[in-house]
């Protein structure tokens, strides 16, 4: 049996970059955690992302069939892992404190 993880997040701000899918129902970022099988392959986690009061959140399209994606970089908090965002499908949520950069992808 795996030991559950210990991580109960960040107490401060940190730098994150990930893919983040603009959808109307279940948008969330795709973020690079670590690497597993000898370094091969990436580790990958899905975050809800929740954005500070005072944040300017930029312009994205949302999409009612398929996603828009953007890399997105921000400064913000990791919160522990839990499930979150539409129907527990997110890994942990993060809180955006200020947007970095926004490009769109797709």
């Amino acid at each position: 049996m795996r030991p559950k993880s210990l991580d109960n997040g960040d107490t401060a701000d940190r730098e994150y970059d990930g893919i983040y899918h603009s959808h109307w129902e279940c948008g969330g970022l795709d973020v690079v955690v670590g690497r597993w099988l000898f370094g091969l392959l990436p580790k990958r986690e899905y975050w809800h992302l929740r954005v500070d009061d005072g944040v300017t959140w930029p312009d994205m399209e949302v999409a009612d069939i398929g996603t828009y994606k953007y890399r997105l970089r921000f400064l913000g908090r990791r919160g522990p892992r839990e499930r979150c965002g539409h129907m527990g499908m997110c890994h942990r949520a993060a809180t955006v404190v200020k947007v970095l950069e926004c490009k769109r992808l797709t």
